[in-house]
């Protein structure tokens, strides 16, 4: 990505409009998907987590590369008494259907205290 701020800008909107989507990698065999500079911080960042590469290697995980955002499609939920909710919503191949779940009961940060 440039740093050019029209570029930067052009960019965030495809971002934001869902055309580009910014992602991370799942460590493992074989290519990560990122190249130079983002190489370079990916490795970084589980450099001294030696027992986990360890263990990717010898069970043969292969790398891979996940959405950092998700957005759940045809989002529904039924209340059915003071304390159960059920939720549904679609997710693409590869999400994680706990993800959201624990984004929309999590009780900490701006919304802990939020008014019922």
């Amino acid at each position: 990505m440039s740093s050019h701020p029209e570029e930067l800008e052009v960019s965030q909107a495809r971002v934001h409009n869902r055309e580009l989507m910014i992602t991370a990698t799942l460590p493992g065999c074989g290519d990560w998907g990122s190249q130079r500079d983002a190489l370079a911080f990916e490795q970084a960042a589980i450099a001294e987590e030696t027992a986990l590469q360890a263990l990717l290697v010898r069970e043969k995980v292969e790398a891979a590369r996940r959405a950092m955002l998700l957005y759940p499609q045809q989002l529904s939920w039924n209340w059915w008494d003071d304390v159960t909710v059920e939720l549904r919503f679609w997710l693409p191949a590869g999400s994680f259907a706990t993800s959201v779940v624990r984004e929309l009961i999590n009780t900490t940060g701006d919304y802990a205290n939020i008014a019922e």
